[in-house]
């Protein structure tokens, strides 16, 4: 019986030996935990990469805001112009187009009656800017009406005598007389009428209108009732505000070096717009020493006529280049962006190359095809906004 017990105990004891030893393998085996802990943290940092793909990726990166967020934000877009290089300073101001202003003059003598304008009143082509009474031109109507009353009467005498020479009355010689003479009495009605149309088309009691030659403004009226004006004298002044350029006065050896289409990066009154060149006078002002350039606003509306501006002028350009005002390049996790408008109220958060800064726009490199609008003014509150979802996700 007691050889039996010890058997079992025997037995027991080998077991557990096994039991322990297997344990103690497996704690020593190294394989036993970098099978499964390696691959965990690869997941979750895979997952990670993933996410900020998801926020950050150039095809999934938008922003959208609400109408009171951008209405509080003032953004403002440019569109993505072409050109770079280096830069000069300008000075200038706002101009009427030559053909968009005029001096409207009094064409005859006369007292003035009306004055149906003032400065600011909107006028379109042919408009009265003022009414007078000429003696003058109550004589040129009469010698007109005069002069179609002999022009008539003579050639009243003309079909007469065409009539009696088919019947055998009168000799053909008499005939050509009176031909001749309803001819001249024509010819001095119509020097009448136009003399009558020169003068401002008086009626028979003298009284004409002054007319504008064509729609715009008034800026300057230069009569009153009851004054008298003389042939020529101005009246008033008159421009179109839609046809207003940049007129430039520079040195002839900045002016050698600009061409028509470079452009222009223009700030007036705290706010910029791009210009192109539209042209470059040849020669230089007598008095200054100064060339003209003359430009076109291409994007944004330009100030009234006589604003005070300054631009920059980007020389040796690559017309194939795309450039963008430099404000709206900004800075996210490390990479040059800007943000595209896509609707009133969505951007779209589009990584750049940039280039060369120049005359305060960045020359963009990759990025963006050309037509695109990006925010221009205010686009760090953009960044912000990002920036703000971004802490409030992480939390």
């Amino acid at each position: 019986m007691t050889s039996k017990n010890t058997y079992i105990a025997f037995s027991i004891a080998i077991l557990l030996a096994l039991l322990a030893g297997f344990g103690v393998a497996r704690w020593l085996d190294p394989r036993s935990t970098s099978q499964t802990t390696p691959q965990t943290e690869t997941t979750e940092t895979a997952d990670a990469e993933g996410e900020y793909e998801d926020r950050h990726g150039e095809e999934s990166s938008e922003l959208k805001l609400t109408a009171e967020q951008v209405a509080s934000s003032k953004l403002e877009l440019s569109n993505v112009t072409r050109g770079g290089g280096a830069a000069i300073r300008l000075s200038g101001r706002v101009e009427s187009m030559v053909g968009a202003r005029a001096a409207v003059g009094a064409s005859t003598s006369g007292r003035v009656e009306r004055v149906l304008v003032a400065p600011g009143t909107t006028i379109r082509a042919g408009s009265a800017v003022a009414t007078i009474v000429s003696g003058e031109g109550a004589s040129l109507r009469a010698a007109a009406d005069a002069a179609a009353a002999e022009a008539d009467a003579a050639q009243m005498v003309y079909r007469r005598d065409s009539n009696l020479l088919n019947q055998g009355i009168v000799a053909r010689q008499e005939m050509e007389t009176s031909r001749a003479r309803a001819l001249a009495a024509a010819a001095n009605a119509r020097a009448a009428r136009a003399r009558v149309v020169a003068s401002g088309r008086p009626d028979a009691n003298g009284r004409l209108a002054i007319t504008s030659p064509f729609s715009g403004v008034v800026t300057q009226v230069s009569i009153t009732p009851g004054g008298f004006v003389q042939p020529g004298d101005v009246v008033a002044n008159v421009a179109d505000p839609e046809r207003n350029e940049l007129v430039f006065a520079v040195a002839p050896a900045v002016a050698s070096g600009v061409k028509a289409g470079m452009r222009l990066a223009v700030t007036a009154s705290g706010s910029t717009f791009s210009a192109i060149v539209t042209g470059v006078a040849p020669d230089t002002d007598e008095a200054t020493g100064m060339t003209t350039i003359r430009a076109r606003v291409e994007s944004g509306t330009l100030p009234p006529s006589g604003t005070i501006v300054s631009a920059i002028l980007s020389i040796d350009s690559d017309a194939g280049a795309l450039s963008v005002p430099s404000d709206a390049v900004q800075s996210l996790d490390g990479r040059n962006v800007v943000f595209v408008a896509e609707k009133a109220n969505q951007f779209r958060v589009v990584p750049v190359t940039v280039g060369r800064d120049a005359g305060g726009w960045v020359e963009i490199l990759s990025g963006l095809r050309g037509d695109e609008q990006v925010v221009s003014r205010n686009a760090f509150l953009l960044k912000a906004e990002i920036a703000k979802g971004e802490a409030e996700e992480g939390h």
